[in-house]
């Protein structure tokens, strides 16, 4: 993520290219425990008082969330913060939904491996919904059919969370994936949450270190609203190739490629008037 390719991003690219990867690399050092360097990149970012790029929502919630868990949020936040119940919520929502449309192997969980054994976790993990899928035999309009499933499928105030054995055996479904080295960000994010919410801190830091092997989208695991406070203490900064030497030189690099950036094109500083 601290890459030359990413400050040239930032120096030569299209602005909306630019505000995403800056909010990027802001959530991504932030996630390694930097969070006040994250906050100091986004704040260089903000000043150029641009539309806010809806993009950045993924972001924008996981930002959020370690915000909650530090107590303290930044000045001049370009987004309206969420609450922090119904971001839990929704995170579980977001992650732990069955993507897969094939039958399941009729089997124990414990036979299943890969990808079968990542949809049982998200399944068993998943927000208790107490509502059947509609059947299209049973419409007469696919709008109607349409609207119904999307209802059946997307977060309603209803929904709850599932017991903690539940959780729990999604937990142990996912330290198995670990133990096989299956690479999937969203099992080892989910899992790292899971562990910290039923007070198994160091499976929840196991996790996230096997999430770091592979850090492909930071907003999974920093939207964890009880992994976050683990993730504020730096447990995983050594992981994602972070400390506090490299993570200023390079934001330092970074705001210096933002001030040369089409970002600031039209742009007019009002100190001093």
């Amino acid at each position: 993520m601290l890459t030359t390719d990413n400050l040239r991003t930032i120096e030569k690219g299209r602005r909306a290219h630019i505000y995403c990867k800056v909010t990027e690399i802001a959530l991504f050092v932030a996630t390694g425990g930097f969070l006040e360097e994250g906050n100091r990149l986004l704040q260089e970012l903000w000043k150029f008082k641009r539309r806010h790029e809806r993009d950045t929502w993924l972001a924008d919630t996981a930002f959020t969330v370690l915000w909650s868990a530090a107590g303290a949020v930044p000045a001049d936040v370009p987004f309206e913060l969420g609450n922090i119940d119904e971001i839990e919520r929704s995170m579980r929502n977001y992650i732990a939904i069955d993507k897969w449309a094939y039958e399941m192997p009729a089997m124990p969980w414990t036979s299943l491996s890969g990808v079968n054994l990542v949809r049982k976790a998200f399944i068993t993990a998943g927000m208790f919904k107490n509502r059947a899928l509609p059947v299209q035999e049973n419409y007469e309009d696919v709008t109607d059919f349409m609207n119904d499933t999307l209802h059946a499928v997307n977060l309603q105030p209803e929904d709850e969370f599932p017991v903690a054995y539940k959780e729990l055996l999604a937990l142990e479904m996912i330290e198995r994936l670990a133990e096989e080295e299956y690479d999937s960000d969203e099992a080892y994010a989910l899992g790292a949450e899971l562990a910290a919410k039923n007070d198994q801190p160091d499976s929840a830091i196991k996790l996230a270190k096997h999430w770091a092997k592979a850090p492909v989208r930071p907003a999974l695991m920093a939207g964890g609203r009880h992994i976050a406070p683990l993730l504020l203490q730096g447990v995983i900064a050594e992981d994602l190739g972070l400390n506090k030497d490299n993570v200023n030189e390079y934001l330092e690099e970074a705001i210096i490629a933002l001030n040369k950036s089409t970002m600031k094109r039209g742009w007019l500083s009002w100190a001093g008037f």
